[in-house]
Parts: structure tokens; sequence; C-alpha cells
């Protein structure tokens, strides 16, 4: 009998060794994957916010005031497919002018988005507003909103 040819298949040893090379990058490589994916996410967001801005201008349009509700303007409550927003309005009115601010709200799997928790949109006079804060309400509009 001939004995089989030991050159073939992988020892034991350079499979741990693998299995802990894979290991180490996983576990370096997946906080920043789940920050881009967050990042990501925050389109959305911004994509309901800019939609009730544009709203906006065309409700005021007509009428002499800001609409206040979602509903007046037609828009759903949450941000677009994934609905990790919830998208809601405030309107404010002066003496002047009247004043709006759209405000996205982070839930489900957006929540560990600690930073961007609150995005918000809005027009004060010929003003337009653009804040974010985190899980804590702290200021991080400069980190979440887009340059």
């Amino acid at each position: 009998m001939s004995r089989p040819d030991m050159g073939r298949g992988f020892t034991l040893v350079e499979m741990l060794i693998t299995l802990a090379v894979v290991g180490i990058l996983g576990t370096l490589a997946y906080p920043s994957y789940r920050d881009h994916v967050l990042r990501a996410r925050r389109s959305e967001a911004f994509s309901a916010l800019s939609a009730v801005a544009q709203a906006q201008d065309r409700w005021r349009a007509t009428h002499t005031r800001y609409a206040d509700s979602l509903a007046d303007l037609g828009l759903e409550s949450t941000s677009g497919p994934g609905r990790y927003y919830q998208i809601e309005l405030e309107t404010h009115e002066s003496h002047s002018h009247s004043q709006f601010m759209a405000i996205a709200r982070a839930t489900g799997p957006q929540r560990a988005d600690t930073r961007c928790a609150l995005l918000q949109l809005g027009q004060h006079g010929q003003q337009q507003l653009r804040t974010a804060s985190d899980h804590r309400g702290e200021d991080t509009t400069s980190h979440c909103w887009p340059s």
C-alpha cells in the first residue's frame, strides 16, 4: 500500500492561525462598516426633511403661512423605504413672518447613531436652519450635516 500524499490540505495550526487573522480583521473592520451604514441611512432623513421644506415652500406660495401638519402637506410621518426616522413638524407664527422646523428623530436600528439622533431643517424668515444633536441634546451639526 502506498501512503497518502501529506502535502495536500491544511494543518490544524494553519487553520487556527487563519481563523485568528480573519477574526482580528473582522473586529477591526466592523465598527467602520457600522458607522458607514449609519451615515448612509442619514440620507433618508436628509431626503425626508428636504421634501418637507419643499412642500412647505409650495404651501406658503398659495397660503399666507406655513402648513401646521405633515398631513396638510400630504407627507407621511416616517422617512423613506427604511423608515429609520420619525418626521415631525413644528410651526411658529411671529409678527413679521412665519417659520417652521422639520425634525427627523432616529428610530429602530438607526438609534445606534447616537451622535446624530436628531436632525432638523427649518426656515426662519429668509434664513434656512440646519441643526443636529446627539442623544444627550448636545449640538453635533458640523458632524452630522454634509458640507
